[in-house]
């Protein structure tokens, strides 16, 4: 795995992680160029459109985080396209081509992890963008670029 890959993967550790911290998070905003427009207008062009905020996401505009119940957010999802059966008491259900990826305990009724692999996005003549904090994000994007986009600001 290159470090671009091993950076984005850190991220979304740090955005999951971030959930049962007290302290209010930071925001982003997105930086208004004609650029980021084109990306944006991209996004909700999407078939598939997956939004991060903190501990909350969206999968095209509904709602839902890893407390939620897991058929809640299986019903947001749609059908899973294959399940497989992990560690112990462990099931993994992939949607899209493998792109989200969501690991369920059944013995205790609760998801222990989403997984997201932006290689696997399935790819036309344009990128697959994911939007985080607002900001959009896609495969081929550099760790650099994507702050470059980002003005982040403490909520007080």
């Amino acid at each position: 795995m290159d470090i671009s890959k091993k950076i984005l993967v850190f991220v979304f550790t740090l955005l999951i992680s971030a959930c049962d911290v007290a302290e209010k998070p930071s925001v982003s905003k997105l930086k208004d160029t004609p650029e980021t427009q084109k990306m944006l207008a991209d996004f909700h062009q999407q078939e598939h459109r997956l939004e991060f905020s903190g501990c909350r996401f969206k999968y095209n505009d509904e709602q839902f985080g890893l407390d939620d119940n897991f058929e809640t957010i299986k019903g947001i999802l749609g059908a899973y396209e294959k399940t497989v059966k992990g560690y112990e008491n462990e099931e993994i259900y992939y949607w899209m081509g493998g792109l989200i990826k969501i690991f369920f305990v059944k013995g205790l009724g609760e998801i222990s992890a989403l997984g997201i692999k932006l290689e696997k996005a399935k790819i036309t003549n344009t990128p697959y963008y994911l939007l985080v904090d607002g900001v959009p994000l896609t495969r081929d994007m550099t760790m650099g670029k994507f702050i470059l986009e980002t003005a982040v600001e403490k909520i007080r």
